[in-house]
């Protein structure tokens, strides 16, 4: 690599302590703020990266986001339908149950509805439910539900709220896992340090 990099730029600092979600605890979080980012082909250094993401802000200004990706050719029908249903749910909460959606190839409606997402504003606050994934998918990570409901609008009454918790959700972030226990060797006075 010829590149060269200068470590005193200030760009190697430490940042300060990112601030978690929620205080990383799952279950439903109100009164968040939402906007909705797309990241372009021609800008994605991750060829793997998504291609759209919703951000939900807590209160203390963390974020935790929900990232969409154009559906493939080698989709199965069952996923697509599943993507699909995500769209309706967020166009319903940020755009009205009566909005006229996209229709078209999933692409099409996927660019339709963030369009119409980033149209509305995303204006007012929501709930959503986070989890630490489902049983036999858990995530060390703190993450939105990935079926619906996973959103609302704050203007439901806390008691006609849809998002309540499934059997299926892990509410609890799972422990560490056990590494083998070996312990790296530290370097000695007599090894070769260029």
């Amino acid at each position: 690599m010829s590149k060269t990099f200068n470590l005193n730029d200030a760009s190697y600092d430490a940042k300060e302590n990112a601030a978690i979600f929620n205080s990383g605890a799952a279950g439903v979080v109100e009164n968040c703020s939402t906007r909705v980012e797309r990241i372009k082909q021609e800008d994605k250094s991750n060829p793997n990266a998504p291609d759209y993401k919703i951000f939900f802000i807590d209160p203390n200004k963390a974020e935790v986001n929900l990232a969409f990706w154009y559906p493939k050719d080698d989709d199965t029908e069952e996923n697509i339908i599943k993507f699909l249903k995500k769209l309706k749910h967020m166009a319903h909460c940020f755009c009205g149950s009566e909005t006229q959606l996209p229709a078209g190839n999933p692409k099409a409606i996927l660019d339709g509805v963030m369009k119409m997402l980033r149209e509305s504003g995303m204006s007012g606050n929501v709930r959503v439910m986070t989890n630490y994934g489902t049983q036999g998918r858990e995530s060390q990570y703190l993450r939105v539900r990935t079926f619906v409901p996973f959103v609302e609008s704050m203007v439901i009454d806390k008691a006609d709220s849809r998002l309540r918790s499934s059997n299926i959700e892990n509410f609890d972030r799972p422990a560490a896992t056990e590494t083998s226990g070996a312990v790296a060797s530290t370097a000695s006075g007599s090894d070769d340090w260029t």
